[in-house]
């Protein structure tokens, strides 16, 4: 049974609801793991880090300078990667005028120290007191919380009294959900709460919008006043997307299901609007603005490509795959022999969300000498000295080209790269192959010829 056959199933799943907002929808991805049987056992892996006290006292004064902004724009702090900038809130800044960016705490030092000096600082509003506030609140209000999450426990319960089960894996399914949606129920519902004391005297508000910053479900059903809610574009969105492509029984209608998203190419919106419930006057292709960006206030030199360059997936430090690390390094390991010796270098990029304990993992397996640049290293930097970048399943594929350089992915899990990019690309599905495959593309002709088709395709469905 794949994700949409059960929830065509249990169609009440979706009626769950918090300020309009489908609570459900936030255990997709996790339940699309169960259904596959990938699901990872461990707990989300994340790095120490350190709060600021001065990021801290100056979201405490923002938050009241800026109550008459018309438009919200929620963003984390992880995505401001490219020097100390975040290219694509501030390009959201300049769509919307009149805007304040609300940016979430990392933890992560680089990435959260990077707040006090970025090019402007102004329109930036750090988010720390919220999180202050948030913790505070769970710890004195223990009773009222756990009396919540008991009430719902026991109404997601009986929403499956008397259900039939064709398999064993659509009973792990439910019993996932009966486990999970009550505490995302309880934390959004007391987030909401605390959303809207926050927010009550903002009363000019006309747009809310999300850059991974959690806005379309806790954040803007909170704010009362009359608004659209918008979304950019923050990855691979592709045909069996858990985040947006719905059963068709869903309605497009109401704040979440109708909210607009601003995308990079015509490619994903017409995966939305043809494989998903959403309008066409609802999606926006804009393009990649951190891309447009970062191409306009940085030259570029590519003099020298000596990088054969990985960049890996956090799948499972957020606890949805079980087998990640060890199926990719077995296609790491050939890659590495094989340009031993030769004038390129072999290299690991950490994706942001990665715990740097990952470090760890790749050198056990492939020897301590293995280049590993960290979660907050430049990837753009990394592209202009890439001749070949390696990845499984990621956006980096669509961002490489547009730097000039070829990806090869490498086989993990069942997914089609077809069925995630939308277009055919070279593939390593066997690590006997690796030789043949790198060797391919030491010749120009062949390099020049794939890296055009590349280009051209991710214009279209990036």
């Amino acid at each position: 049974m794949d994700l949409i056959a059960f929830e065509n199933k249990y169609k009440f799943l979706y009626d769950i609801t918090l300020g309009g907002f489908p609570v459900y929808t936030c255990l997709r991805e996790g339940l699309n793991a169960v259904l596959s049987d990938n699901l990872s056992e461990q707990e989300p892996v994340k790095d120490n880090g350190r709060y600021y006290l001065r990021r801290l006292i100056e979201g405490f004064f923002k938050i009241k300078k800026f109550k008459n902004k018309k438009s919200l724009i929620f963003t984390s702090s992880m995505y401001r990667r490219d020097e100390g900038q975040n290219y694509s809130a501030e390009f959201l800044a300049e769509k919307y005028p009149d805007s304040v960016v609300f940016e979430w705490p990392t933890k992560n030092n680089y990435y959260d120290k990077s707040y006090f000096r970025a090019d402007k600082k102004n329109i930036y509003c750090p988010f720390d007191w919220y999180v202050v506030k948030y913790k505070f609140y769970f710890l004195l209000h223990k009773k009222e919380i756990n009396a919540k999450r008991n009430e719902i426990s026991e109404k997601v319960k009986a929403l499956f009294d008397g259900c039939n089960f064709c398999s064993e894996e659509e009973k792990n399914a439910v019993d996932y959900v009966i486990n999970v949606l009550p505490e995302s129920y309880t934390e959004i519902y007391f987030s909401q709460k605390l959303f809207a004391k926050l927010f009550k005297k903002y009363k000019n508000v006309e747009n809310v919008i999300d850059f991974w910053g959690s806005a379309r479900e806790n954040i803007s059903p909170a704010i009362k006043t009359k608004h659209k809610l918008i979304e950019l574009q923050h990855g691979i969105i592709t045909s069996v997307h858990p985040g947006y492509v719905y059963p068709d029984f869903v309605k497009s209608e109401g704040e979440f299901f109708g909210r607009t998203i601003l995308v990079y190419g015509e490619g994903t919106k017409k995966i939305l609007c043809e494989k998903s419930i959403f309008k066409s006057e609802n999606v926006e292709v804009v393009g990649n603005p951190r891309i447009a960006t970062y191409k306009k206030k940085h030259l570029m030199s590519a003099d020298k490509r000596d990088l054969i360059l990985f960049a890996s997936q956090p799948y499972e430090n957020d606890g949805i795959s079980k087998d990640y690390y060890s199926s990719v390094i077995e296609y790491l390991k050939p890659i590495k022999e094989c340009i031993a010796g030769t004038d390129y270098k072999f290299a690991i990029k950490l994706h942001p969300r990665e715990p740097e304990y990952a470090i760890s993992v790749y050198k056990k397996a492939l020897g301590d000498d293995t280049v590993i640049y960290g979660n907050t290293s430049g990837l753009y930097e990394l592209f202009n000295r890439t001749f070949i970048h390696i990845t499984v399943s990621s956006t980096t594929l669509y961002e490489a080209a547009l730097f000039d350089c070829i990806t090869l992915n490498v086989k993990y899990g069942n997914i089609a790269p077809v069925d995630l990019y939308g277009f055919e690309v070279d593939m390593i599905d066997d690590k006997s192959k690796v030789t043949e495959k790198l060797n391919k593309y030491t010749d120009k002709k062949e390099y020049s010829n794939y890296l055009e088709y590349l280009k051209e395709n991710t214009i279209f469905y990036m």
